[in-house]
């Protein structure tokens, strides 16, 4: 950078990287915590824990698409200067964090 010059508000690629990593986390992290709770669950109901695990892999491949998409766009978006938008990635994460949720509640509750 010439002396003088003002730095840029964002780093041009590297904190939208960082995001799509931050997701990628976030997203293996519930997989396995539903795969877990179906591994409980099979005790009490194989269907059930079979459901979870298919719903829950199903909704990481989403959550993987979504996350790839997301940092594509954004990349774009960030360097025309343009908004960011896109609610698919968090409504994606709610769902699987709601899934394990009523999973591990009916453990619970029949354990």
């Amino acid at each position: 950078m010439p002396p003088g010059a003002i730095p840029a508000p964002w780093d041009p690629g590297l904190q939208n990287e960082r995001t799509r990593l931050a997701w990628q986390r976030t997203a293996l992290s519930l997989l396995v915590a539903t795969l877990v709770m179906a591994r409980l669950l099979a005790h009490t109901s194989i269907p059930l824990a079979i459901g979870l695990s298919t719903a829950s892999v199903l909704i990481m491949a989403a959550l993987a698409r979504l996350a790839e998409r997301r940092y594509r766009l954004a990349q774009r978006r960030l360097h025309a200067n343009a908004p960011l938008s896109g609610a698919g990635l968090p409504a994606a994460m709610t769902a699987l964090l709601v899934l394990l949720g009523v999973a591990t509640a009916f453990w619970v509750i029949n354990s």
